[in-house]
C-alpha cells in the first residue's frame, strides 16, 4: 500500500505582516530600502526597534524590516554595531554617498554611526 501524504497545514499570516512571498528585493522592499537609508541619514544611528517604530509601525513584527536591513548590509550601505543587547544600525560611507547622490535630506557632515558609537555620542540617540 503506498504511503499516504497528509496535507500540510495552512498558516495564515498575521493581518499586519507582509506576506511571506514578499522579499526584501520586491517593489515594497525597494521603497523600504530607500526609507531606511533616508532615516539613517537623518538620525545617524538607530536600533531595529526604532526603525520599526518609525518606518513600519503597522507591521506586527520586525522580520521584514530585518530582511531589508540585512540586504542593505550585504550591499555595503549600512552596517551594525552591537551596543548593549541591541544591534545599532548606521550608514557606511557608501550609504552616505548613496544618500548624497539621491538628493534626500541628510546630515552631510555627520560622522558615520560607527564613529559616533565609538566616541560615545550615539548613546543619547538610542534612549
Amino acid at each position: 500500500m503506498p504511503e499516504q501524504r497528509r496535507p500540510e497545514p495552512r498558516h495564515e499570516p498575521h493581518p499586519k505582516s507582509p506576506s511571506p512571498s514578499v522579499s526584501a528585493d520586491g517593489v515594497g522592499g525597494v521603497v523600504l530600502r530607500g526609507r531606511v537609508l533616508a532615516a539613517l541619514g537623518c538620525v545617524r544611528v538607530a536600533t531595529l526597534a526604532q526603525l520599526h517604530a518609525l518606518l513600519t509601525p503597522d507591521h506586527a513584527s520586525t522580520a521584514y524590516l530585518r530582511r531589508v536591513t540585512l540586504a542593505q548590509e550585504e550591499r555595503g550601505l549600512v552596517a551594525r554595531v552591537r551596543h548593549g543587547r541591541a544591534d545599532v544600525w548606521h550608514l557606511t560611507r557608501a550609504g552616505q554617498a548613496a544618500i548624497t547622490a539621491s538628493g534626500a535630506p541628510h546630515r552631510p557632515r555627520a560622522a558615520t554611526g560607527a564613529a559616533a558609537l565609538r566616541g560615545g555620542v550615539a548613546g543619547r540617540a538610542l534612549a
